[in-house]
């Protein structure tokens, strides 16, 4: 059947839309320039959230190079992934415009040679959609040095 429209007979219309989160992360990685075999270097993880959004459940994804201990690293905050040289932590909400900062001390082997590179990697990711996600990976690199061994007669 139809209704006839009248002078005084008003039509609506409803339109839903649905947005999805959207938040640009981004990291950076910094370390310890340089360092002596054995002795503890400093890498530090930073996470962006560039918005518009605020990102669940972004987790921070740090992979340590073959030659580093790190022993403390639940101490730290840090929880191993099955054993291998990968780390991670969780930030359950990162507000739109945030920054968060985690650092992980680790030892390089107490042998390496002078002039080894490690380099230390890291990732992000969010269960909220990323607008950016080529700016979510980051390294740093320390370079053993050597250290002389004078004496003075």
């Amino acid at each position: 059947s139809t209704t006839a429209i009248t002078g005084s007979s008003v039509l609506t219309d409803e339109i839903v839309t649905l947005l999805d989160s959207l938040a640009d992360l981004s990291l950076d990685v910094a370390s310890t320039p340089t360092a002596n075999a054995g002795e503890p270097v400093t890498v530090t993880y930073t996470v962006y959230n560039n918005g518009p959004s605020d990102a669940q459940n972004v987790v921070v994804t740090a992979t340590l190079p073959d030659g580093v201990a790190a022993s403390d690293a639940a101490a730290q905050g840090w929880v191993q992934v099955g054993g291998s040289d990968v780390y991670t932590r969780l930030v359950p909400t990162l507000a739109a415009g945030q920054t968060v900062s985690y650092t992980f001390v680790v030892t390089p082997d107490g042998d390496l040679t002078p002039g080894t590179s490690l380099q230390f990697e890291g990732e992000t990711s969010s269960e909220t959609t990323d607008s950016d996600p080529s700016n979510n990976i980051g390294n740093a690199d320390t370079s053993i040095v050597g250290s002389a061994d004078l004496t003075i007669d």
